[in-house]
């Protein structure tokens, strides 16, 4: 790709960085790398647009960060270990380590929207659609395109399976799977038996139907041995889940979960639920905004996970 670049009139530096961030810092000695990809020298006159992975470099102008040797990342982006990592760029005059970008939460997102409709046996039955663009689009493409188009519908189950203790698939589809540079999309239909909990005339729903938002890093803290190292999120995201449940005819809500607005330093979670006119609606949002939490925040970022897997499970 330099040589092709080259080519054309346009410049670029190998990086040597190592896949795990964090390895390589310039506070101490550190030459550990395992892999290369490109800095682009874009030019002075060019429009960045949704060219994200940039750096202003003081020397050598704005430079591009693009790994040419992940298929799934499309020009712009940075596969999430090597951002917010430090990279050794190679210039004829010497080397530098420079901090490759962040990207935005905002380049980084998640919809998911689904109506479903509970009975009143407490089956739920309905649909999801998603749409994904930056890492949660380049994971799951990874995933559908190493599968065989036969095995695609198990990653789906697999996914279900994790929330629903019982449920059919019935139908799914994919759009976008092989246009990187799209939003990639999710369509996927199923029936959950006894989804809600039954006792004497009442019906328990849990509103948050499927989806988690990290609460397996509580697993990282234990009571008896403090964590001593920092805990990192993949990327910075935004994801926002949005679920219509109609709700069986004659029902009336006895109680709601309460509004849950949780915020730290690294990222926030908000969730509400309401209901009109026989739909019970429920919207949450997670963002974060830094993914290296240092050793001194922990009991704060432990906490806000705490507050989020009991939201979850109301």
């Amino acid at each position: 790709l330099g040589t092709m670049l080259h080519e054309i009139g346009v410049e670029s530096y190998y990086v040597v960085i190592d896949s795990d961030r964090g390895i390589v810092h310039p506070n101490y000695p550190s030459m550990h790398f395992d892999h290369v990809i490109l800095a682009i020298r874009l030019p002075d006159n060019l429009v960045a647009g949704n060219l994200y992975a940039v750096v202003n470099d003081p020397k050598r102008g704005r430079l591009l960060f693009f790994d040419p040797t992940d298929e799934y990342a499309p020009l712009g982006y940075l596969p999430w270990q090597l951002q917010d990592n430090y990279g050794l760029v190679v210039t004829p005059d010497g080397g530098e380590l420079v901090l490759l970008p962040l990207l935005p939460s905002s380049t980084n997102r998640l919809i998911r929207s689904a109506k479903f409709t509970l009975s009143p046996a407490g089956d739920l039955s309905g649909e999801v659609q998603e749409i994904e663009w930056g890492g949660p689009a380049e994971r799951y493409r990874a995933q559908f395109l190493e599968a065989q188009p036969s095995r695609r519908a198990e990653i789906f189950e697999s996914f279900l399976g994790a929330f629903l203790n019982s449920f059919t698939l019935t139908g799914a589809s994919l759009g976008n799977l092989e246009q990187y540079n799209q939003s990639l999309m999710l369509n996927y239909k199923f029936v959950a038996p006894a989804y809600a909990s039954i006792m004497g005339d009442r019906l328990f729903v849990r509103p948050r139907v499927v989806g988690d938002k990290y609460t397996s890093l509580l697993t990282l803290f234990t009571q008896d041995k403090p964590r001593q190292y920092p805990v990192a999120f993949d990327e910075a995201t935004r994801q926002d889940d949005i679920f219509d449940i109609t709700l069986p005819v004659g029902y009336a809500v006895d109680a709601l979960p309460k509004p849950v607005q949780a915020d730290c330093k690294y990222a926030s979670y908000s969730s509400e639920s309401k209901v009109a006119n026989g739909v019970l609606h429920y919207h949450r949002t997670f963002e974060i905004k830094d993914v290296t939490v240092p050793k001194e925040d922990l009991p704060h970022i432990r906490s806000f996970l705490q507050e989020i897997a009991a939201d979850q499970q109301s």
